[in-house]
């Protein structure tokens, strides 16, 4: 028989539930976060062009272990708000724009353009421009070379460019130094259709642009190694917090 007193107990048993199913999980995540991170990282890729592998690994491993402590962290303001700190690093640093405006790390695009170039090279030392410009399109906004004209690949360009002042998101969305290889695409293809086969120059210069995409690799990887300790910074505060 219901009683006030006990419906009294079971509205508060009742509320005490609700407000612990719709308290916020620290840490918002983490996990997918970090193994998104991870997937991402090409070690193979990173020891080839000197970039520090173990450096943003170990950065990793410290937000990992970041994350899992602060899964302990008792719930307050504070806790969250070094949790919420720590997502808008990752938000803001972690998340770039690919040249088809798909979301990627911001090593991601200068690692795929690597790839494309040394794929390039290895195709014209064989004699092979079909293929050489198959892996070429993979580089930047090369792959509209063959359908635009110079004066609208250049356009390409511009709208991409981070100091473009016209055009905010090419800064935030971290976008590297992309290749001019217009001319070069254009040059291999005539060649190839013509039958000829020395690309001797045309190797030289893509060579010239592996040396560049190399250091803003390096860079983008010490950046990324950068910001995952400042996130694992703002999770490690949360020990400091009480309820």
């Amino acid at each position: 028989m219901s009683t006030p007193a006990l419906e009294e107990d079971v509205f508060r048993a009742q509320v005490r539930i609700a407000l612990e199913l719709d308290r916020a999980t620290v840490p918002y995540a983490f996990a997918a976060r970090i193994a998104k991170v991870g997937a991402s990282l090409d070690d193979a890729t990173m020891q080839r062009y000197g970039a520090d592998a173990a450096g943003v690994r170990e950065a990793l491993g410290a937000l990992q272990a970041a994350a899992d402590a602060a899964q302990g962290a008792p719930y307050s303001d504070c806790a969250f708000d070094h949790a919420r700190e720590a997502v808008r690093i990752l938000e803001d640093e972690v998340t770039a724009l690919s040249v088809a405006e798909g979301t990627v790390g911001p090593h991601e695009q200068v690692q795929q353009d690597l790839l494309g170039l040394e794929g390039a090279i290895g195709w014209l030392e064989q004699r092979q421009a079909v293929q050489a410009l198959a892996q070429l399109s993979r580089v930047g906004v090369t792959g509209v070379a063959a359908i635009e004209s110079r004066e609208t690949f250049d356009l390409e360009l511009l709208y991409r460019d981070p100091d473009y002042e016209n055009v905010s998101w090419a800064s935030e969305g971290q976008f590297p130094e992309l290749l001019d290889l217009y001319d070069v695409w254009h040059t291999i293809a005539a060649k190839g259709q013509g039958g000829m086969q020395d690309f001797g120059a045309e190797i030289t210069e893509l060579s010239a642009h592996v040396a560049t995409a190399s250091e803003q690799y390096r860079a983008r990887i010490l950046q990324l190694a950068g910001t995952l300790r400042a996130a694992a910074a703002a999770l490690d505060d949360t020990s400091t917090c009480t309820p």
